[in-house]
């Protein structure tokens, strides 16, 4: 059993450190990371977005979702064994609230209560602070579909 975990978590950080850290394998033009057969990743459509935040901040969202979150919560954001679904309105961290999701994203997970891999902070420290907010607003509209 502890080698298991040893390993499980040995390719855990591998992963991680591939988050967020230069473009993903992928479509070339867009920057997506490519699934197993060589096409690109869709994310989840834009659904809802927070009041205030326009359109065109909720796709580049979608787009760094693609850049540095795609690995842990998915490609549909329906979660993986490192890091929780998205899509739904149960939060792990927070309360799902716009201003929360920005202050996860902003601080990051470090000690996740369900996932051996911690949430590095600002995508992994490249995101600025309007791409925290576009990622968060990106993030809120999964689990708020119109």
């Amino acid at each position: 059993m502890r080698r298991r975990i040893g390993w499980t978590a040995a390719a855990a950080v591998l992963l991680l450190g591939a988050c967020g850290r230069g473009r993903p394998p992928g479509d070339a033009e867009s920057g997506a990371p490519a699934e197993a057969s060589g096409k690109p990743v869709q994310a989840a459509a834009v659904g809802k977005l927070p009041p205030g935040v326009s359109n065109e901040a909720g796709q580049q969202g979608q787009e760094l979702y693609l850049r540095a979150c795609v690995m842990c919560h998915g490609e549909n954001a329906g979660g993986t064994p490192l890091g929780p679904s998205l899509t739904d309105r149960e939060w792990l961290e927070g309360n799902g609230s716009f201003e929360e999701i920005i202050a996860v994203v902003r601080e990051g997970v470090a000690t996740p209560k369900q996932f051996e891999v911690p949430m590095p902070p600002r995508g992994d420290g490249t995101f600025s602070d309007e791409q925290i907010r576009a990622v968060a607003a990106y993030t809120y509209s999964i689990a708020n579909p119109r």
